[in-house]
């Protein structure tokens, strides 16, 4: 049986799919087949049939209709198909007026038709061609051709060609009409579709400005262009503000569009406004309305009205999805509401959702901060059975429940299941195993996973480096951590304030005096101004070493640079003080705190009661010890008199 494939090639139905039944070509091949790179297109095959002309596939028993042309338009057709192939410029002018000249007396349904035919069969470049031809010739009249342009713009935006779409836009001023209605609303709309939202808004400007009135469909589509582009609250209130003014009566679809808009532009004030208004003319939001709602309340701390959102959208029997209950999840979780988290469960299973890698991540995660490390593994066990496949934040945060609960044993072996699942550690794992192991004490173990890690080609950050130089600090191997400072720069990390403040306590409680100050100095000299911490550790570490002196120095240094100083840098000097009996100079802390704004706490007033016990001055540690009474009575009053 011979086969005649010519129409296939033209349709660009990739060679292996040339054994599909017939009957399907006609229904599927546009989008099925978008574009493939191993095209070659041919002329079609015409057979007269019926008073038209048919492009057939031939399979000896049934054929298929292609495109269907009025006889009179093939020659041109087929020439511009193929308008390359002809010789010269004048050659083609030439033979276009040829053409045309026999086709002046075709009414304009036969163009209109065959425009349509070829954007439907993604010839919209030829569509293009032809139309230019009718408007050079003057084939049509002005509103003809408003039509005709609109179809054309339209077939070329689904194709994508956004630019050729343009240039046959700009094509109707330069050639001596203007473009009407039908022309702008086709324009905006594949600008809007391109997600162009700045040029449609331009073009539906000069479309007023023509004194033509906008389509209500390319609001839609400039709305969800803003969405998509996440356009800023002004432009999107404008869009509306022109609604408004031009009296257009928003439906439904429109609604739920301006909702979403305004949601993606991250105010869900403006979108519960017009989620009011909607309901108010008796129309209802759709799923994605309330869903982009809640998570943008989410987003901006509003848990309670993103509840009430939730509430609503179930009251109206919408089904709700994974997105929104993810939304109120992160919500929940980011603040250890977990009492919440168990009805959203609920309403998980009632609507027969399965959770996501990312829902049992939040659960998971929340879990181990709380330090609930059994429902941390329960909700892993479920993951597991529900075939969701884990990732690597979901492990991490579970070697972090076990590091808590001090079940290092449980971290390593979720390492092993990770390498067993082909699941790659990443960077946040072997820190978190780095960690884990300092923290017990074990550091061959540390520096192993850090061997791997460079091994797997994992680079170290600053985390890295800052728990191994903290654990060696722990064991007191000081030469150790100096030179894993030396390599952590070497090696093209920047430590951090935090860096520097592990070595300094570690150098201070070994009295190592000259260290400390050469690392001072080095800290100062990249930048690195000490802070709260710092001061903290160096006024309790002079003063715990008898070296007031400096403790007060350092005291003094940091309210010269304007930070001020907080309770734990007095109570850090004054229990220096009273550790010694020296009670007067601890009295001048707390003078001293007195005069900075810094309110006395019962600690304080502790280290006091300590400071005159120590110099055997037991009247006045027993005066303090009344005033801490008379303070504790008071505060009973208060709270006795505020629940009457």
């Amino acid at each position: 049986m011979a086969v005649d494939l010519s129409f296939l090639r033209m349709l660009c139905i990739p060679s292996k799919e040339l054994c599909t039944p017939a009957v399907s070509f006609s229904r599927s091949y546009r989008s099925t087949y978008p574009c493939n790179g191993y095209r070659r297109i041919v002329p079609l095959k015409w057979t007269r049939r019926g008073g038209g002309v048919v492009a057939e596939f031939s399979s000896g028993e049934s054929s298929v209709k292609v495109v269907e042309f009025a006889p009179a338009v093939v020659p041109l057709v087929e020439f511009l198909e193929r308008e390359e192939e002809v010789g010269g410029k004048e050659e083609k002018e030439e033979k276009e007026e040829e053409l045309v000249a026999s086709l002046r007396e075709l009414q304009f349904p036969v163009w209109r038709g065959t425009l349509i035919k070829l954007c439907r069969s993604k010839r919209s470049v030829t569509a293009r061609r032809l139309l230019t031809l009718l408007q050079t010739c003057n084939v049509c009249g002005s509103e003809s051709i408003d039509l005709l342009c609109a179809i054309v713009i339209t077939g070329l935006s689904k194709e994508s060609r956004l630019e050729d779409a343009r240039l046959l836009f700009d094509q109707l001023k330069e050639i001596g009409g203007s473009p009407g209605p039908k022309a702008y609303n086709a324009i905006v709309g594949t600008c809007a579709r391109e997600n162009e939202y700045e040029e449609a808004l331009e073009l539906l400007d000069q479309m007023r400005s023509a004194g033509f009135q906008p389509d209500i469909v390319n609001y839609t589509l400039v709305f969800q262009a803003c969405a998509k582009k996440r356009a800023g609250v002004d432009v999107i209130s404008r869009v509306c503000a022109d609604i408004k003014e031009e009296g257009l009566e928003m439906d439904t679809k429109l609604y739920n569009d301006v909702i979403h808009a305004y949601c993606c532009a991250g105010d869900p004030d403006r979108a519960l406004q017009y989620m009011d208004s909607m309901q108010a003319c008796d129309l209802c939001p759709d799923i994605r309305s309330y869903t982009t709602l809640i998570e943008t309340l989410v987003v901006s701390r509003r848990i309670d009205d993103a509840e009430a959102a939730y509430a609503e959208m179930k009251s109206r029997s919408l089904k709700i999805n994974l997105r929104a209950l993810n939304a109120l999840l992160a919500a929940y979780t980011r603040n250890s509401l977990l009492d919440q988290v168990g009805q959203l469960l609920r309403d998980a299973d009632d609507a027969g959702l399965k959770l996501s890698t990312f829902s049992y991540g939040l659960l998971i995660d929340a879990y181990s901060r709380a330090g609930r490390l059994e429902q941390a593994k329960a909700m892993f066990q479920n993951m597991k059975d529900a075939s969701v496949q884990a990732n690597a934040f979901i492990y991490s945060r579970l070697m972090v429940a076990y590091r808590n609960a001090r079940q290092w044993d449980g971290a390593i072996r979720l390492l092993k299941e990770m390498y067993d699942n082909k699941v790659k550690p990443n960077q946040y794992v072997f820190n978190i195993l780095i960690d884990t192991y300092g923290k017990f004490g074990r550091l061959p173990q540390a520096m192993r996973v850090f061997a791997q890690m460079d091994k797997e080609g994992v680079k170290p950050d600053v985390v890295t480096w800052n728990s191994l130089i903290e654990a060696h600090c722990r064991a007191s191997m000081l030469p150790e951590a100096l030179t894993l400072l030396k390599q952590m720069q070497e090696r093209g990390c920047t430590p951090s304030l935090h860096t520097y403040n592990i070595i300094l306590n570690a150098l201070g409680w070994n009295r190592c005096w000259k260290e400390m100050a050469v690392l001072l100095e080095e800290m100062k000299s990249k930048g690195l101004n000490p802070n709260e911490v710092t001061y903290t550790t160096l006024v309790d570490i002079y003063g715990t070493s008898k070296r007031y002196r400096e403790a007060s120095e350092y005291l003094d240094q940091m309210k010269e640079q304007g930070l001020q100083p907080t309770t734990s840098v007095y109570c850090a000097l004054a229990n220096a003080y009273a550790k010694q009996g020296l009670c007067e100079q601890a009295m001048e802390v707390f003078k001293s705190m007195e005069k900075d704004g810094v309110e006395l706490n019962l600690s304080m007033l502790n280290l006091l009661i300590n400071a005159f016990g120590v110099a055997g001055r037991y009247v006045e540690a027993f005066s303090v010890f009344e005033y801490i009474l008379e303070v504790v009575s008071s505060c009973s009053d208060q709270c006795v008199n505020s629940t009457k």
